[in-house]
């Protein structure tokens, strides 16, 4: 019966691709199901083929529903009888009945097992992503397309540790061959091989630790298959298909919560926070929910609140019955060599969610090179992520249990100290490359910071270490440093100038101010007050602010008896009044500046400039175009004199320059030279990339756009302003 069953499964579907007029190529280039397993069965070598294959194959070959049927009965009446099962331990685990989403992972996997002669499928992800979960689903949904299906852990059920080739091989010897005789190790691998010879058998093998502890099992003979899962990525293995498993979808987290939790214990939002907090990842999810299940006077919310609230967010919360989180990574981070280990637990030290392996270098206390080749390492084991500038992080629970290890690092301490000499130092030098807009000498610089030997590299410094040596500076001031803190942050004025969407500049402000509030040093305490005023105003439409910060600073001026202060006081309200409507008062206050900025010509360089550029705007609000376009044109002579030779600055102030420019012509009805100048002035986007004056620009031109009924240009323009603020959490009031 069942010789007679196989051989009509082959004739028929060769029959039908007959009556379609295609080929066997044509076939597989259509169905998407290779040329060898269509060939296979039509030769009765394939028994079995999956429902998968037979689908794909009906809807290539255009089948009728009953043409369909008769194959999928064909194949049904074989399967009924009786299969080869794998015997004692080696049996497929029971597939957990809640296993949620994944789903298109499991089509792409499905459509590599059934449509390939002999696959191995790679199954990789940290700890907790459910590697061995979907290897197990997977192999239930293909296991009908095979004769027989094994399962294989490669670590050793005592002590956890990996297991040989040839221990694994005798295993599969005795699973899919329980009567084959013992032989010698030299030979138990070859005898596996021999096996598999005329079987199609579906191998799950559980845990890979290496390539090399893999390579002599992968099957050599026959249509058997192989499913790997491992934290490795097992990059070393040629011919595979590989699957890295990333965290749930939150959509598939919250209904994995849903099936395990009673709907009387959960709400909706208290479900997705707990999704959030455990971070789509499978395990975290599984463990919290049961924690809820298995008891019916908690609820989801109460064990979301529980476990934020958990002051160093231990993983030992995370445990249900005998199943614990931290067993896991405990386990994992055991089988890190030491030196990875010190560099995973340290990475925690950083401030900010990225650092450069340059920082890291510095708290491993190893060479940048090797840190770099561990970091590699380390990513290729899922346990760190990397942004687009190669900076690294940890994430989610890999985060919280390299901080709980921290604790048992005795030089963690030490390293966190040398970070923050390196950063420090890092910033004097960066600084440094500020030195034509200031008279003072370069910076003494730390062994450990790199020369930077130009303006590029410096910027680009500050940008990549950026979310951490504001922190590093914050110590420093905590342990009295106040003389390093002023000496730094002073000359950091006009980076902040260039890019006042990177930092958190306020904060930064604040902080040099309590170091000059410390030290008594009321020309330093009048700096950072005016500095505030400025950043608030021009980047922060705050006001009020603003004026809070120019009413303490006239005060403290009024010691000094210094005209730049009394100069900076009358300009920055200038500025103010700008803000708010009284353009009339702003021009009188830049009149008087300037009187002063005369009368002390040489003890004030610069800011004849800044009272230019301020007046050139009230006077454009006033509708005093012609009085503006001139103080437009002596500003801009003035920027190519006092900057032409400083990276980046001319632009800067030229764009501002621009800007005012074309809005005049906007109010004067002149759109298509406010189209033209601001086009221009656009030309310097990429240098000056994200920076607010762009964006004022753009919100110019595409005003003048829609006032000449091109719709079209103009919300290119204001769609590309949205983007701006979408992927910048910076300026928010000049957002709105």
């Amino acid at each position: 019966m069942e010789s007679e069953n196989e051989a009509e499964l082959g004739p028929l579907l060769r029959g039908f691709r007959h009556r379609s007029g295609l080929t066997l190529e044509a076939l597989a280039a259509q169905s998407g199901v290779s040329l060898r397993t269509i060939s296979d069965i039509e030769r009765g070598v394939r028994r079995t083929p999956h429902r998968y294959t037979l689908n794909t194959l009906a809807a290539a070959l255009n089948l009728s529903p009953q043409d369909a049927e008769t194959l999928y009965s064909l194949v049904s009446r074989v399967r009924s009888l009786p299969r080869a099962q794998a015997t004692g331990p080696f049996v497929l685990p029971r597939m957990v009945p809640d296993f949620t989403g994944r789903n298109a992972e499991l089509q792409r996997a499905m459509q590599m097992l059934v449509s390939n002669r002999s696959p191995i499928i790679t199954v990789t992800g940290p700890v907790g992503f459910g590697t061995t979960t979907f290897a197990v689903a997977l192999a239930r949904a293909a296991e009908e397309d095979f004769e027989m299906t094994v399962f294989l852990p490669m670590v050793g059920s005592e002590n956890n540790a990996p297991i040989h080739p040839e221990e694994a091989a005798r295993n599969l010897v005795r699973a899919i061959t329980p009567s084959a005789k013992p032989v010698p190790d030299s030979d138990v691998v070859a005898q596996f091989q021999e096996s598999l010879i005329g079987r199609r058998i579906l191998i799950v093998c559980d845990d890979v630790e290496s390539e090399s502890q893999i390579r002599p099992l992968l099957p050599a003979h026959g249509e058997s298959a192989m499913i790997l899962t491992s934290w490795l990525p097992l990059a070393g293995l040629d011919g595979v298909f590989r699957l890295p498993l990333e965290p749930l979808e939150v959509e598939d987290s919250v209904r994995l919560l849903e099936s395990i939790i009673p709907e009387q214990q959960r709400t909706p939002q208290d479900t997705l926070e707990l999704a959030h907090f455990c971070k789509n990842v499978p395990l975290g999810l599984r463990i919290s929910g049961n924690q809820v299940a298995s008891n019916p006077g908690l609820t989801a919310g109460g064990v979301f609140k529980r476990l934020d609230s958990h002051t160093n967010r231990s993983l030992g919360a995370f445990s249900a019955g005998d199943r614990s989180l931290l067993a896991v990574f405990e386990a994992s981070y055991e089988r890190l060599r030491q030196d990875q280990q010190t560099v995973f637990r340290r990475l925690c030290l950083t401030d900010g969610n990225f650092a450069t392996t340059e920082l890291l270098a510095v708290l491993a206390g190893v060479s940048e090179l090797k840190t770099q080749a561990i970091v590699q390492e380390l990513g290729e084991l899922s346990i760190v992520e990397f942004d687009g500038s190669g900076r690294v992080r940890l994430h989610g629970f890999v985060d919280v249990f390299a901080r709980m290890q921290i604790n048992a690092d005795a030089d963690a301490a030490a390293a966190r100290q040398r970070a923050d000499e390196y950063l420090i130092s890092g910033v004097a030098s960066a600084v440094w490359w500020f030195r034509d807009l200031s008279a003072r000498p370069a910076p003494e610089l730390s062994s450990e910071v790199r020369p930077l030997v130009s303006f590029e590299e410096a910027t680009e410094w500050l940008f990549a270490e950026g979310e951490n040596w504001p922190v590093a500076l914050q110590r420093a001031q905590a342990a009295g440093k106040h003389e390093l803190i002023l000496s730094l942050v002073r000359y950091l004025h006009w980076f902040a100038q260039l890019w006042p969407q990177e930092l958190g500049w306020l904060e930064l402000w604040d902080l040099a101010l309590e170091s000059a509030e410390a030290t008594g040093d009321a020309a330093q305490l009048v700096r950072f007050q005016e500095e505030i005023a400025w950043f608030s105003l021009k980047f922060r439409r705050d006001v009020p602010r603003a004026l809070l910060a120019l009413e303490g600073a006239e005060q403290a001026a009024l010691k000094l008896g210094n005209p730049r202060h009394t100069v900076q006081n009358l300009l920055l309200r200038a500025q103010a009044d700008l803000e708010v409507g009284e353009f009339e008062d702003g021009l009188r206050r830049c009149d008087e500046a300037v009187r002063v900025i005369e009368r002390e010509a040489e003890t004030i360089p610069g800011l004849l400039l800044h009272s230019l550029m301020i007046q050139a705007e009230l006077l454009v609000k006033l509708g005093r175009h012609e009085q503006a376009m001139q103080k437009v044109l002596e500003s801009r002579d003035m920027t190519l004199e006092l900057y032409d030779s400083v990276p980046r600055i001319p632009e800067f102030f030229l764009a501002n320059l621009a800007r005012i420019t074309a809005e005049s012509f906007r109010l004067r009805g002149d759109l298509e030279t406010c189209i033209s100048v601001s086009t221009d002035a656009l030309e310097w986007k990429s240098r000056l990339q994200g920076h607010p004056v762009l964006i004022e620009i753009l919100m110019g031109r595409g005003s003048a756009y829609r006032d000449l009924g091109d719709d079209e240009s103009a919300a290119r323009d204001f769609l590309e302003i949205e983007s701006v603020f979408a992927n910048r959490q910076t300026y928010p009031e000049l957002s709105a």
